[in-house]
């Protein structure tokens, strides 16, 4: 498989590509988050995580524990651009700085929230938590999304030396654009979605949010 280094710049180029469509879209940031579920992915990564969490049979509960860190690579929507952006309030008219290089990564954080809950792949699910707000960590706008990638495994069977496929979870890659509109960063950060499926090939399955 491929390096690490390749699949950051393949999203980074479809994200920038999408993003030259936008009239005006010259300041933000792409954040790419890897989180891997299997010590395979981390290994993939040259990664710092501690796998030693394991299946007791015979206690049937889960003994040890895992250290997983998350990979973040943070890149400006353009070459050479800014992750600050000047914002304006639609409701006050008032202007403002705001740093998209922080920003993207509290969207993340929201979208995480709504992973780890089930409801979702896309930080355009709203959960019904008021402590989920931006002075907390949690940013509840649009434009990040997550891959789920799981990786098909022969699982062997002891009848006639047979085995099946199932497919064994391996990494989640979160992905999220800021610096324009929700729906524009949104929009930029859905051009990643394809780039991932075709880098990782067919031995892999995606879950990922179908947007409409």
């Amino acid at each position: 498989m491929k390096n690490k280094k390749e699949l950051l710049l393949r999203i980074r180029d479809a994200v920038r590509r999408e993003a030259t469509k936008i009239d005006g879209f010259k300041n933000g940031a792409i954040r790419i988050t890897l989180q891997p579920i299997a010590e395979e992915a981390d290994l993939w990564i040259d990664g710092i995580g501690d796998f030693e969490q394991f299946f007791n049979p015979i206690t049937r509960t889960n003994e040890g524990h895992n250290d997983i860190p998350r990979y973040e690579t943070c890149i400006p929507i353009t070459p050479g651009g800014s992750f600050v952006i000047r914002w304006k309030d639609e409701e006050t008219g008032e202007e403002m700085d705001v740093d998209t290089y922080a920003f993207s990564a509290l969207k993340i954080a929201y979208l995480s929230r709504v992973v780890e809950k089930g409801k979702g792949m896309a930080s355009s699910t709203m959960l019904d938590e008021p402590n989920l707000t931006e002075d907390n960590g949690f940013g509840k706008h649009p434009g990040a999304l997550c891959v789920k990638v799981n990786r098909e495994c022969a699982i062997p069977v002891s009848v006639r030396n047979r085995s099946y496929v199932e497919n064994i979870p391996y990494l989640y890659i979160f992905v999220c654009v800021s610096g324009a509109k929700s729906e524009e960063d949104e929009q930029c950060a859905k051009a990643s979605i394809d780039v991932i499926k075709e880098f990782f090939g067919e031995k892999f399955s995606f879950e990922y949010h179908y947007f409409g």
